[in-house]
């Protein structure tokens, strides 16, 4: 099975794990990474296309037990 976070940059990887680890909102997402509310939606929008998955904390958890599978 493939990382289903491979692929994605450093930054949507912030943006994910600031949303789902954190359980920030947007907002507070934005905040802690200095950038617009807009950019974390336009993150989270990329995210979703590339990983074809509806929700991002499935996504990441998926991700993490990938890599820990591989260690």
């Amino acid at each position: 099975m493939d990382n289903p976070l491979d692929g994605l940059t450093a930054r949507q990887l912030e943006v994910l794990d600031a949303i789902c680890a954190h359980g920030d909102d947007y907002d507070e997402t934005a905040a802690r990474l200095f950038i617009a509310r807009s950019t974390v939606r336009n993150h989270m929008v990329t995210i979703h296309n590339q990983t074809r998955t509806k929700t991002a904390c499935l996504c990441y958890e998926l991700g993490r037990r990938e890599a820990e599978a591989e260690q």
